[in-house]
């Protein structure tokens, strides 16, 4: 998953998905409760960090 650090800034966190239940998630490892994270365009960050595509 990718975090919002501060405006304009991602980072990739690690998380460990415990449970997925009417759209919540619970994680046991992830980011603090309260960060923000993103939720559209993740695939785009993904490719900017690795260089995927074309």
């Amino acid at each position: 998953m990718y975090i919002n650090a501060e405006p304009r800034v991602y980072e990739r966190q690690s998380v460990t998905v415990t449970k997925i239940e009417a759209g919540a998630v619970t994680a046991s490892v992830g980011p603090a409760v309260g960060t923000p994270v993103v939720t559209v365009a993740a695939a785009e960050l993904f490719g900017a960090e690795f260089v995927t595509g074309k």
